[in-house]
């Protein structure tokens, strides 16, 4: 039996999407060039998931709203 997925529980690509920074495929290129960062450390995977409403998400130093 599977748990329901919160909805402030997102992948990161799909968040940065929502939020409007960029499509998820841009996503994965801004992760995989180190760009982005959840709770102040450097995000390894843009599969990886996040709470949008506890963690912290920056793009180059800028926070994103929670999409």
């Amino acid at each position: 039996m599977t748990r329901p997925v919160p909805a402030e529980h997102r992948t990161l690509d799909r968040l940065l999407s929502r939020a409007g920074v960029c499509s998820r495929a841009r996503a994965r290129e801004l992760v995989a060039a180190g760009r982005v960062a959840v709770d102040g450390r450097v995000a390894r995977s843009a599969e990886a998931w996040v709470d949008a409403g506890t963690q912290r998400v920056t793009v180059d130093g800028a926070p994103i709203g929670a999409g």
